[in-house]
């Protein structure tokens, strides 16, 4: 008697089994007016909190931020900005530090297409500074982004800001907000999430140097490790959502979701940790629990990213010509580590925002059709070889 292997019943439902559990967890999207719901409440929040006052010209580092959070996530706001910093230039430009002119130019970029205020070339300015002189990471990493926000050509002095990047990473893979860790200053030995992921935001056009993979794995390995089970961050021993946000800038601007299987904990992702961090105010709660300026604008920069990034548009501080507002990246980036192995979303389709972990999620979702089906074709074999039996 010629023998057959057979699919018993038992042995079809645990082979189901298998199979779904072998498919990791993914999510297949944002949902889109929560994301815009939020982001909204969040604007109509920090134009009521911070508004444009024309009686104090001293540059004002969370008005520009707050611009380009604004600009760059699709909100309508501030539209008296250009007409404010044109006044704050011709009466305080003489005072403006590094930071000043990148945060400005940012803002002015974003908002008009230049960073050219009253005569004033903040770019060409930035060009010519002493980068040497400087002492904090955030004057070299917003330098570095607002050369590169409309491609200003000024290469030796990007290669110096890329430079001195590079050399202030810790031993960890971690920044600080000091480029230099002094044993005399205890907070300038370790590094934090917030000053590691702005400088991965700035180096993001360089990640494929193979100079500079090292120093992207380990500042990605880092942040990692500052994941908690919510899917944010911690940061100086406490989760915050200025942590999370910045962390969501960075592996956007490095062309990686953070909705990804790799980001997730559980049922939580990035987005959902830094939500739930919002007020009834529309504001986002500060370390003191209370909506805050700075929290909420970075909050606000974040989502835009993301949005930017499911939908196939520039990143957060490129300021290029936007070629699509709807379709997706079609193209896989460059992986740098096994933390951020992700591919951009591909469903437009969907009507969430997509991710990357749209087509393994349908599969995933069949696995169980699938070993059902086996199950019925298992009992129907076993019907007929008892009736000929």
């Amino acid at each position: 008697m010629k023998k057959h292997w057979k699919i018993t019943p038992v042995l079809a439902l645990a082979l189901s089994l298998v199979f779904a559990m072998a498919i990791p967890s993914f999510t297949v999207g944002y949902d889109t007016a929560k994301l815009n719901t939020a982001a909204n409440k969040m604007a109509v929040w920090l134009q009521k909190e911070l508004p444009v006052d024309d009686t104090d010209l001293e540059a004002d580092n969370d008005l520009d931020w707050a611009v380009i959070a604004f600009a760059r996530s699709g909100q309508n706001g501030y539209g008296s900005y250009m007409a404010h910093i044109k006044k704050v230039i011709e009466t305080n430009y003489a005072k403006l530090s590094l930071t000043d002119h990148a945060r400005i130019a940012l803002a002015a970029g974003a908002k008009s297409g230049t960073a050219i205020i009253s005569g004033k070339d903040l770019l060409k300015a930035i060009a010519a500074w002493d980068f040497e002189k400087e002492t904090m990471t955030g004057s070299i990493a917003y330098s570095l982004l607002a050369l590169n926000a409309t491609d200003y050509p000024a290469a030796a002095q990007k290669e110096k800001l890329i430079s001195l990047l590079k050399d202030a990473q810790r031993e960890d893979g971690s920044y600080n907000y000091l480029l230099k860790a002094d044993p005399a200053n205890t907070y300038s030995l370790a590094g934090d999430v917030d000053s590691t992921a702005m400088v991965l935001t700035a180096l993001a056009p360089y990640k494929t140097r193979d100079a500079l993979k090292p120093t992207v794995d380990k500042a990605l390995a880092y942040m990692k490790g500052k994941q908690l089970p919510s899917a944010g961050f911690d940061s100086w021993g406490a989760e915050s959502a200025d942590s999370t946000a910045q962390t969501i800038i960075a592996l956007c601007s490095l062309g990686f979701d953070p909705l990804g299987s790799d980001y997730g904990k559980g049922t939580n992702n990035m987005l959902d940790a830094l939500l739930a961090f919002q007020n009834e105010d529309g504001g986002i709660k500060g370390y003191d629990g209370k909506s805050n300026i700075m929290s909420t604008y970075q909050a606000l920069c974040a989502i835009g990213a993301y949005q930017r990034f499911a939908t196939g548009r520039s990143p957060l501080f490129v300021y290029a010509a936007e070629t699509s507002t709807t379709a997706p990246p079609t193209t896989k980036p460059t992986t740098t580590a096994a933390w951020v192995d992700q591919t951009p979303p591909g469903d437009s389709e969907n009507p969430k925002i997509p991710n990357t972990g749209s087509g393994m999620a349908i599969f995933a979702a069949l696995i169980p059709l699938l070993g059902a089906s086996v199950l019925l074709f298992a009992l129907k074999r076993k019907k007929e070889a008892d009736g000929n039996a």
